[in-house]
């Protein structure tokens, strides 16, 4: 009798130490296949059923313990309670939503809110790409904006936008889509308080950015001390060459490089011929090599997007694209100057607060004077 309730004993810890992994906070069982996985983390479906609701989500867990040394250990560490303390207190639709963060099995692990439905950017184009008509995507790109913008004003800056931190929502035949940017792990957000101050200041580490998003990120991302928001300007300004092309910026870093030293940034009428002028244009602008030449704020950009709208597939105009050195708003109005707050103006500190650049832009009308007045909603 004591034997045979020895073996059950051992069954049973056996089984439970064979599924720890699959397990996270209270009643969320994971998936046994991981969804995706980038460097030093993984994440997986999850599911919780109370017997009254049922729930579903994504957790990511930061693979700290299968780092080669303690310094990896505490960066992975580090990354993961960043990408959970800078989403606190973010309330949007085109931004992940944090929900928990806890200790697993194989690292720091976070809770998102996910369906098991949801898509990378890239996935959903793949499979729904040829049934998006021209007013989906310019819609897509406008919420990107929003979302950017919304976290702008409020000190949070992404510095990795690309196809694959950004997650689709959508019904079954890849309608009415909504996104979400995800991976902040290598955001920088300027704190009110010292708690979180340090998580919130780091420099960018190139070691968190997945190989797959470096066609993606603005050429000056490696430098140390590159200003978020143009980081944020650039990768706003790829995603949405992708968006209206349906195709990236180029199959390579080195080739996105090479392009942008050519050109001086992303021309989208370039693959296709319909995008008009106007929209070219604003991509131009978001896109360039020169920091210097590149749209200011996402609030530039949003405010342009609303006027490219009107005629966003209607074939080109006249005037072109603009080129590089082209620094000019609507009706032959120069781009105001910043204050000398930004990376990009020659700042060797790490100036990673926009808040003397937003605090005359709240409410963000005074940043609209470069270009055309446009309103970002929902159409159709």
């Amino acid at each position: 009798m004591i034997g045979q309730r020895l073996e059950q004993l051992m069954q049973r810890i056996g089984i439970s130490h064979s599924t720890a992994h699959l397990r996270f906070g209270d009643g969320w069982k994971l998936q046994p296949r991981a969804l995706d996985a980038g460097p030093g983390w993984e994440d997986r479906l999850a599911v919780r059923d109370d017997g009254l609701v049922q729930e579903s989500g994504r957790v990511r867990i930061y693979l700290a313990g299968q780092a080669a040394s303690a310094e990896q250990r505490a960066k992975v560490d580090r990354a993961a309670r960043r990408e959970y303390h800078v989403l606190q207190g973010i309330n949007h639709r085109g931004i992940v939503q944090a929900a928990q963060i806890r200790e697993h099995q194989g690292g720091p692990a976070i809770l998102f809110r996910h369906r098991e439905s949801d898509l990378r950017l890239d996935a959903y184009l793949d499979a729904y790409g040829g049934r998006l008509t021209p007013a989906v995507r310019l819609d897509l790109v406008r919420q990107l904006a929003e979302a950017v913008r919304y976290a702008h004003h409020r000190s949070l800056y992404h510095r990795a936008l690309a196809a694959r931190s950004v997650y689709v929502s959508a019904r079954e035949d890849g309608s009415e889509p909504v996104l979400r940017i995800a991976d902040w792990q290598t955001a920088a957000r300027d704190f009110e308080t010292t708690l979180h101050r340090s998580l919130g200041d780091t420099p960018l580490d190139a070691g968190l950015i997945a190989e797959t998003a470096q066609v993606y990120l603005a050429p000056e991302t490696d430098q140390e001390f590159a200003d978020p928001g143009d980081l944020d300007v650039f990768g706003l300004g790829s995603l949405a060459y992708l968006l209206l092309t349906g195709r990236p910026p180029a199959d390579r870093r080195s080739a996105l490089l090479e392009r942008l030293q050519g050109d001086g940034g992303l021309h989208p009428y370039a693959v296709s011929d319909s995008i008009s002028s106007a929209l070219d244009a604003l991509v131009f602008r978001a896109t360039t090599a020169d920091v210097r030449d590149r749209l200011a704020s996402v609030d530039e950009f949003a405010a342009a997007d609303g006027g490219p709208a009107r005629h966003a597939h209607s074939g080109r105009s006249d005037g072109g694209g603009g080129g590089p050195g082209h620094r000019v708003g609507g009706a032959g109005r120069a781009v105001p100057q910043e204050p000398p707050v930004r990376g990009r103006r020659g700042l060797t500190a790490p100036a990673y607060t926009r808040r003397a650049r937003f605090g005359a832009c709240l409410p963000s009308s005074a940043c609209h004077s470069a270009l055309p007045a446009i309103h970002l909603h929902k159409t159709g």
